[in-house]
């Protein structure tokens, strides 16, 4: 019995450590790729912003050999490819998806 009780007691300390190193590798690459996907949107958000500074640098580049004077970008324009981190443009607002219930789980519905 006594012979037992020491085998399950080392037994649970290994496999308590396995589990908690597990996890923390579960943790490391679950972290790891979130900050993939941030640096992700932050590239794709400076791509826009270069975006927008090449059509200002070609329409000064365009105004010098043409002589005529350079037209700025809208406002509208720059909202438009200038975003955020969430992915939500700064004009507009994020829409709210709508419940709905299945059928059997509607008590007003007629079966």
């Amino acid at each position: 019995k006594q012979w037992y009780q020491r085998r399950v007691r080392g037994m649970t300390a290994v496999i308590t450590s396995a589990i908690l190193i597990i996890l923390l590798i579960i943790y490391y690459y679950r972290s790891l790729a979130a900050s993939r996907q941030l640096t992700i949107k932050l590239l794709r958000s400076q791509i826009k912003v270069e975006h927008v500074d090449k059509q200002f640098l070609i329409a000064h580049i365009k105004s010098e050999i043409t002589g005529k004077p350079a037209v700025a970008p809208t406002r509208t324009k720059l909202e438009r490819t200038a975003s955020d981190l969430s992915g939500i443009e700064p004009g507009k607002k994020k829409k709210k998806k709508k419940m709905t219930l299945h059928r059997f789980a509607d008590p007003r519905a007629v079966y």
